[in-house]
């Protein structure tokens, strides 16, 4: 790699293979005529790559400024009749035509599928997806703004760096939100590693600045949606000891919570760990009867939580991530406004906090204690993750790993015959020991009966 945006890649041991057909026509009489086909392959071929790499448009260019092919050791067969006999005894006088021939067509094959087909092919791309997450209630809709600022792409002799903001915005509207992202390192913190990324908080609180002011951050929560094994259900029974007046005016009534975020939840990344501040409204309703809901009173609730001591650790040959850390939450509840009449939520909030947040909280903490896994194989196949690292900073997480991606199909082959190798070597192993107790059993047998010969 050299500046300014230049790329070089190149291989000394490329192997090719190849099928072409010929033609000839005599031009004079008898005007003679034929055809027919050749193939053939070539080793230990040269091939040298440099091109330019740039942001245009918001989107990845590339453009070549340089294609070699020096074609290696070649072996070719040509076929068609007679004439191809003969021109096969003859190949060795046209070898370096032949080689030059295919010389050409591999590098204008490389220069237009660089030039031409990859790039029309990122510029049909959309940059600005649409993300869906379906299985919320309600669903979750936003696109996201992946496209490439200016001089968003920088090479140098020892890395390449390439930036996007991952704006999110509301669907068909782009309003950018009213805060910007910090500035990230321009060089990389591990010259070490293959990949170094840097996450801003902008990117999720951009996300959520969208989901709240779009109204997307609106939950209901019903009886139904209680798990059974939950030690509070949404019914004023349940409430009684916290909510004593409650339950005087709505004996053993279902109840229903409208949860609103009443302002844009935001995440702050600091050395000492990444902090989560969420303000939500809650509105407690009751089924008076079946269908018909009345309202009682809503109440504030701020969500205090923070992600300490963040590692990762990687295993199963790269395709399994622990996640370590400790997490705390503390929350405060307040009185916003009551339509049945006095009512202290003061042990209600504190209930909420012992056995909601702190039950949850510390089973979590229990499986960070140890690992948190995440499957690479099942969520991302393929994808190979080692060494990481996480560091967290003002306004960004940095993480750097040795990075690597096998295709699917590439890594499930490779696994069933890593697999049948293991099985083998535990046959043989079994084998093994097998034939040490045979022996132990036939040494005994002489020491107990020994052969005398006469």
């Amino acid at each position: 790699m050299k500046a300014p945006n230049v790329v070089s890649a190149g291989t000394t041991a490329a192997a090719i293979s190849f099928k072409a057909d010929w033609a000839y026509k005599q031009q004079s009489w008898p005007h003679a005529s034929g055809n027919g086909d050749a193939e053939g392959s070539a080793q230990n071929t040269t091939i040298a790559v440099g091109l330019t790499i740039d942001a245009v448009s918001g989107k990845v260019k590339f453009a070549t400024t340089q294609v070699t092919i020096k074609i290696g050791d070649s072996k070719i067969e040509i076929h068609g009749g007679v004439i191809a006999w003969v021109i096969s005894l003859l190949e060795g006088l046209f070898r370096k035509s032949i080689q030059s021939a295919i010389e050409n067509a591999v590098q204008k094959a490389i220069t237009d599928g660089i030039n031409v087909k990859l790039n029309e092919s990122i510029q049909k791309a959309s940059f600005t997806p649409e993300v869906k997450i379906p299985k919320t209630n309600p669903k979750l809709d936003w696109i996201v703004d992946l496209s490439l600022p200016v001089g968003g792409i920088v090479v140098t002799e020892q890395y390449i760096s390439i930036a996007s903001s991952l704006t999110s915005y509301p669907l068909n509207k782009k309003d950018p939100p009213p805060f910007k992202p910090v500035d990230l390192p321009t060089t990389p913190i591990s010259t070490q590693d293959d990949a170094n990324v840097f996450i801003s908080d902008y990117i999720a609180n951009s996300a959520f600045y969208t989901l709240h002011t779009t109204g997307q951050l609106q939950y209901a929560i019903l009886p139904s949606d209680v798990p059974a094994d939950s030690p509070i259900k949404l019914n004023t029974t349940a409430f009684k000891s916290w909510l004593p007046e409650l339950y005087a005016k709505y004996p053993d009534k279902n109840i229903r919570i409208d949860a609103t975020t009443s302002a844009s939840p935001t995440l702050a990344s600091t050395p000492e760990g990444t902090n989560v501040i969420a303000n939500t409204t809650l509105l407690f309703s009751i089924f008076t009867t079946e269908t018909t809901l009345e309202k009682v009173f809503s109440v504030e609730l701020d969500v205090y939580g923070r992600y300490l001591n963040a590692s990762v650790s990687s295993a199963k040959e790269g395709t399994l991530l622990n996640l370590f850390g400790k997490v705390e939450v503390t929350t405060n509840m307040r009185l916003l406004e009551s339509y049945m009449g006095p009512v202290n939520v003061t042990n209600f909030g504190k209930i909420i906090q012992l056995i909601v947040i702190n039950g949850q909280v510390n089973a979590l903490n229990k499986k960070l204690a140890v690992g948190l896994p995440i499957d690479l194989h099942k969520s991302a196949p393929g994808l190979i993750i080692d060494n990481a690292k996480v560091g967290v900073n003002t306004g960004y997480v940095a993480v750097s790993a040795h990075i690597s991606y096998i295709p699917q199909i590439v890594y499930d082959n490779v696994s069933a015959v890593m697999d049948m190798l293991a099985q083998m070597l535990n046959k043989i192993k079994s084998l093994e020991n097998k034939v040490a107790s045979l022996e132990n059993k036939i040494s005994h047998c002489k020491q107990a009966n020994p052969i005398k010969l006469n």
